[in-house]
């Protein structure tokens, strides 16, 4: 478990248990966003994607800033701002963690849930 010095700030809870709940309830209710980066709930691919995509709008962040402050490729961040799910090991979510200013449990968790929210004929 890590300290999340987000919790108060983005809304997000400091802890996995409530991962799921808020991760629906603040993607799906998202602040007041732009058509651009408004969370697409059908696809359940989708929902760390838009939790990626609505904080780093939250933060103010471009997609070249954000993968500047992760150290990863932009063309890998827009990747999974467009629905890709990076592998459980993925040395990619503790980085994109880092640039939003989230633990990187909170991450891992929103990748391994929407993996598992995905039908296995869809994957």
């Amino acid at each position: 478990m890590c300290n999340n010095q987000s919790s108060s700030k983005s809304g997000m809870p400091a802890d996995n248990k409530t991962m799921n709940t808020a991760t629906s309830t603040q993607i799906k209710t998202s602040l007041n966003l732009p058509a651009a980066v408004r969370p697409r709930p059908q696809d359940h691919r989708l929902d760390l994607a838009c939790y990626v995509r609505c904080r780093r709008y939250e933060l103010q962040l471009s997609v070249s800033e954000a993968a500047r402050r992760s150290g990863i490729d932009a063309r890998d961040w827009y990747t999974v701002e467009g629905g890709w799910i990076p592998g459980e090991h993925d040395c990619r979510l503790p980085a994109i963690a880092y640039a939003l200013g989230v633990c990187r449990e909170q991450i891992e968790f929103g990748a391994a849930l929407t993996r598992s929210l995905i039908p296995q004929d869809a994957a």
